[in-house]
């Protein structure tokens, strides 16, 4: 066996083998890394023993449901256990020592030697598979939903166009407006599309170009955005911070380095989020604009609170306190302010949801 040891104490696997009676004679550096546990805390002990301290029940259940729980540790109904398992994948999650949850694969295999048979199991984390799987996934369903509605819309007008061109009463005027508005429907399919590649990129480092701008037309673009969405809501533009009474305006004349539409991306999420967050009309949408240590600072404010079981969650991909959000907003907002080299960030105060940006000055020394 010691031949066999050193062929797996190499695997980049985990590896453990365990003799007829269940006890772990094995176990590699490997598999050490991915259980989270010294090889002296498991050698020597029974998997009878193991069973609580790295399995739920509801992992080993399916595998069991044939063996009386109290019988299977004896040797003969361990053999046919393992016999039954050999060669089969298991997918389940193991419980580590700092109690975090890593999703492993498993396959048994036999090996017999002088009458006596021990147990090879070879185990994959696929902890980042699976995270990679349900991001797909996520990715997918979001994408449908994003593009479903705007897919519609230019099916349906283009199917009107054709039966309405065959009415010769039907103008040059009434056929323009409909083109026009299927260019736009394309043309917002196309950003979106755009969009989801350039968050991939974000994700894997991609440096953005950035160009100075001033601050006065900051709040230029601020206020468009704010008329965009149509609100009878108002918005109350401070040159302070939060609890200093003296406003600043000198800051109106200087400058910070953006990249103009992904940084317009960011406030149009943010005014929107604060615009559908409230919907009493008379309740103002407060965003405060200051310097701090060669910083500019954003921060909107509105009335009501985020639950707190998704606080943690907020800038997560896919996690969306909405009842149809995506989960895309803040997670691509905070992408890209990163991007700026500046930061995103939530601040829970009783009765009040703020978001503040913070990006450098231009220049920043």
């Amino acid at each position: 066996m010691e031949k066999v040891f050193r062929v797996f104490e190499k695997s980049y696997d985990g590896v453990f083998i365990s003799d007829y009676s269940g006890k772990v004679i094995f176990l590699n550096d490997s598999l050490e890394k991915i259980i989270g546990f010294k090889k002296e805390e498991i050698l020597g002990k029974n998997l009878k023993n193991l069973e609580e301290l790295l399995f739920s029940k509801e992992n080993i259940s399916e595998y069991l449901k044939d063996f009386n729980l109290e019988s299977l540790w004896t040797s003969d109904v361990f053999k046919k256990f393992v016999t039954n398992l050999e060669g089969r994948l298991q997918e389940f999650s193991i419980r580590r020592e700092d109690c975090s949850i890593v999703f492993v694969e498993q396959i048994f295999f036999i090996f017999e030697d002088d009458d006596t048979f021990f147990v090879i199991s070879i185990i994959r984390d696929i902890t980042e598979c699976k995270k990679l799987r349900e991001d797909f996934l996520n990715f997918q369903r979001t994408f449908s939903h994003d593009v479903r509605s705007p897919l519609s819309s230019l099916i349906s007008i283009s199917s009107f166009l054709l039966e309405e061109l065959e009415n010769k009463d039907f103008s040059l005027e009434d056929t323009k407006e409909f083109v026009l508005t299927l260019n736009k429907i394309g043309r917002k399919m196309l950003h979106m599309m755009e969009d989801y590649l350039l968050l991939e990129a974000l994700e894997n480092g991609k440096q953005i170009e950035k160009a100075p701008k001033v601050i006065s037309e900051l709040l230029g673009e601020l206020k468009s955005i704010f008329s965009n969405f149509k609100s009878k809501k108002k918005i109350q533009i401070l040159f302070k911070k939060h609890e200093i009474e003296n406003s600043n305006f000198d800051l109106l004349q200087k400058k910070v380095m953006i990249n103009e539409n992904l940084f317009s991306s960011v406030l149009n999420n943010l005014i929107g989020n604060a615009i559908e967050a409230d919907q009493e009309i008379d309740n103002k949408i407060i965003i405060n604009i200051y310097e701090e240590s060669r910083y500019l600072f954003l921060s909107f404010s509105n009335p009501g609170e985020i639950p707190e079981e998704i606080r943690s969650k907020l800038f997560q991909k896919f996690t969306s306190g909405k009842k149809n959000g995506t989960g895309i907003g803040l997670f691509s907002s905070m992408l890209i302010i990163k991007a700026h080299l500046g930061d995103l960030y939530y601040e829970p105060l009783e009765g009040v949801t703020r978001f503040t940006i913070k990006i450098p000055m231009f220049p920043m020394f």
